[in-house]
């Protein structure tokens, strides 16, 4: 299930991820053995969603960007499975680069949509066991603002990685342990824990 009417995080996901540049498409797919587990639909045009956004293209811009990054830097060989359909890094580059081009003119939505369906394919999740409900996700990345100088506004540092932080695999004691580790400190050749937060920003126990 897609929403009518998507956050501009889900749209990234649902345009970006999940639409394909139909040119040269059947002939990329042809010879690929679909996968039986089969998490995506490939929908009919008429059934496409209303694709409507509240919000600037900026956003879906960078999201292309940094998709095409990704794509970039991975084996243009490797492929990726949507619905009974596959297709190579190459064409995900490819239809990428066509979005992007596109969304830079600054379409309204009801070019966006014409757009879409003349020249994409819209693959939607099947959804899960219960009323085929879909969740998605996203992520964010503050940038926030700093100074060299402690300030009154600035007045939280930034640690680096102590020197005197030290990580023990305890696998190497027991293989009950195999995945566990803890890090710590040395002092008076005893592993004993890390300051705490309290000690850090309270007793300024890095400090100096």
């Amino acid at each position: 299930m897609i929403y009518r009417k998507p956050s501009q995080a889900v749209l990234a996901l649902a345009l970006v991820g999940i639409l394909f540049w139909t040119a040269g498409c059947a002939r990329l797919s042809q010879g690929l053995k679909p996968s039986p587990k089969t998490v995506l639909k490939k929908i009919h045009p008429s059934d496409y969603p209303a694709l409507l956004d509240d919000m600037a293209l900026d956003g879906l811009e960078h999201g292309v960007v940094q998709s095409l990054a990704f794509y970039n830097r991975i084996p243009k060989t490797r492929k990726f499975q949507f619905g009974k359909d596959q297709f190579a890094a190459r064409h995900m580059i490819h239809t990428l680069e066509h979005f992007l081009a596109f969304i830079r003119t600054r379409p309204d939505s009801r070019e966006m949509r014409e757009y879409i369906t003349h020249n994409y394919w819209v693959y939607r999740s099947v959804g899960g066991k219960k009323g085929g409900r879909v969740l998605f996700t996203g992520y964010f990345e503050p940038i926030l603002s700093g100074q060299a100088e402690k300030t009154p506004e600035y007045r939280y540092p930034i640690y680096a990685r102590p020197e005197d932080i030290v990580s023990v695999d305890l696998s190497r004691f027991s293989e009950k342990y195999k995945g566990d580790t803890i890090v710590g400190r040395v002092t008076d050749h005893k592993v004993i824990p890390y300051y705490d937060r309290k000690a850090i920003d309270s007793r300024n126990a890095l400090d100096g």
